[in-house]
């Protein structure tokens, strides 16, 4: 607040797990009135073995964008031909493999064997890379696989994705995903149930 305020910052908004209370009594604490809204991150292995993609669900209320400075930021995303966006989150972070137990081995490739969600066995030392994409639409989700095959063939594991639950996106994709969380936006304003909300990508 004593930040805020004195900036001229009048709204506010930040995200966190849905169960990380401690984060949100923080947020909360800033203002008095607070508003919550729900979203869900995918996150999708590019060697998923993929079906026909159903996108009959409902329009997102919630998604992911790259509002500004595309120009500028051509080294950090690619846009592909059919129009969804990939940002290089792997430039941000990345994970290192240290060790994979013998179970977890075990049990990635019985999980294989009876999901879509297909995974590669990660080694020692391996870099796990990940990225964001962002402005699917129904007129281009069925393109993803394509855009999966391109980031594996470039070396890249994952793909997150970030939708409300049950939208058309949410519908088409969780049987792919290898984890799903839920998570919430806190805002300290107000906004119509039919409002749609899109965060700017780089904010994941």
């Amino acid at each position: 607040e004593n930040y805020f305020k004195p900036s001229g910052v009048s709204k506010f908004c930040t995200t966190a797990k849905k169960e990380n209370l401690a984060v949100y009594k923080a947020a909360r604490s800033l203002y008095n009135d607070w508003y919550d809204t729900s979203f869900v991150y995918l996150t999708i292995s590019t060697d998923a073995r993929f079906s026909n993609i159903n996108s009959t669900g409902r329009d997102p209320g919630f998604s992911a964008g790259l509002l500004s400075g595309r120009h500028s930021l051509r080294s950090w995303h690619k846009i592909s031909d059919s129009g969804i966006g990939v940002f290089y989150t792997y430039k941000m972070y990345s994970l290192l493999v240290n060790h994979i137990s013998p179970l977890v081995r075990l049990g990635i490739k019985l999980r294989n064997l009876f999901k879509g969600s297909r995974m590669s066995v990660p080694s020692r030392g391996e870099e796990i890379k990940f990225v964001t994409a962002f402005d699917i639409t129904r007129e281009n989700i069925n393109s993803f696989p394509g855009i999966l095959k391109d980031l594996r063939d470039k070396g890249i594991q994952f793909c997150n994705i970030v939708c409300s639950q049950n939208d058309f996106i949410h519908e088409a994709l969780r049987n792919f995903a290898l984890n799903e969380y839920e998570y919430i936006l806190i805002r300290s304003f107000e906004l119509d149930d039919n409002d749609r909300i899109t965060i700017d990508v780089r904010c994941l």
